[in-house]
């Protein structure tokens, strides 16, 4: 089965942001993607450019993991077992208590997919 798990996060304070982005780009998504089941990863920072009526973010950063398992609690249970080890680190720099995390359940059973609008003439 496929897996989206969101990660919702900040810097601990705006000075640790350069230390928080370090981290997660050299060492935590390292670990993570070590992790089973866990086959990508990608961040994003909250775009200028938002729809209509957008409040402030509570949360700057995003990323979205890829996961591909048959065993779900397995690979969350290994996340569990090394969080705040050498092996799955935890930085000063995140605002940890203050995390989101969500897991969603991909609804297609095969490849992903995705529709595309079709031009129209003016």
């Amino acid at each position: 089965m496929r897996y989206k798990l969101l990660v919702k996060s900040n810097p601990s304070s705006s000075a640790k942001e350069e230390d928080f982005n370090k981290w997660y780009d050299q060492v935590h998504l390292g670990q993570i993607l070590d992790l089973p089941g866990f086959i990508a990863a990608e961040r994003f920072i909250f775009g200028d450019t938002q729809l209509r009526g957008t409040p402030e973010p509570t949360h700057r950063y995003l990323v979205i993991y890829d996961i591909e398992t048959d065993d779900l609690q397995s690979s969350i249970a290994a996340m569990r077992e090394r969080l705040g080890t050498p092996r799955l680190s935890v930085s000063d720099a995140i605002d940890t208590p203050n995390a989101w995390t969500e897991i969603f359940v991909a609804l297609a059973k095969g490849p992903a997919y995705a529709t595309q609008k079709k031009a129209t003439s003016p």
